[in-house]
């Protein structure tokens, strides 16, 4: 696999050039001007690839992105090992272990803001079907920023539609589990199109029997 990226850029080229490698012909349409070398994150290594210059048109490998050293494939790597509860420093250990190089601090920043970004989208989507059930939960985790570590509620709806799929409507995070918490997480529920008219019954543990009347 790794000669096959050493490969590509110099094919590329010469689809783009019209003509192989110090070849004349009336079908030219640009000129090689050199070569650039460039140090690439795979997966699993680290490679340095020769990327043929071009004097009429610029030209980056299609598996590439300007001025990202890692491809595409390695910044969903990443994505899948923070999705897996690993840390930042977990994540940038085990990438020096099976690379050989430490990710930068731009790969890590893009893949985080990423997430975050599927993640506010799937909070504020609009919920658009009928629910017959609601289970309602809350779990506490440790939340820790630089040195110091804090505990965090976190509060949880499930729904369940009236043809039995499950769907997670909705989550939360907050210092403590209060009745101002729920009653301000249910409302959300209600802004975004949960209709308590439709649910049939809500679950929920003894922490918060309050909740039923909050719809």
């Amino acid at each position: 696999m790794s000669r096959g990226y050493c490969l590509r850029p110099s094919a590329r080229a010469r689809k783009r050039t019209g003509v192989r490698l110090h070849e004349r012909a009336e079908t030219r349409r640009d000129y090689r001007n050199g070569y650039r070398f460039r140090k690439v994150q795979m997966s699993y290594q680290v490679l340095e690839i020769r990327i043929p210059r071009l004097r009429e048109s610029g030209y980056v490998p299609s598996f590439l992105e300007p001025n990202h050293r890692a491809i595409r494939q390695v910044e969903e790597w990443t994505g899948k090992a923070f999705l897996s509860g690993l840390s930042r420093c977990e994540v940038i250990r085990l990438l020096e272990s099976t690379t050989g190089c430490r990710p930068s601090d731009d790969l890590l920043r893009r893949v985080q803001n990423e997430l975050d970004a599927q993640v506010k989208a799937f909070r504020e989507r609009q919920l658009t079907k009928r629910y017959e059930y609601l289970f309602l939960d809350a779990a506490w985790a440790k939340d820790i920023v630089g040195l110091n570590a804090t505990g965090i509620c976190i509060m949880t709806a499930v729904g369940v539609t009236y043809s039995g799929e499950k769907e997670i409507l909705g989550f939360e995070r907050t210092a403590a589990e209060n009745e101002s918490g729920w009653r301000g997480f249910l409302s959300r529920l209600v802004e975004r199109g949960l209709r308590p008219s439709d649910l049939a019954l809500i679950v929920s543990d003894e922490h918060n029997p309050f909740v039923e009347c909050s719809l």
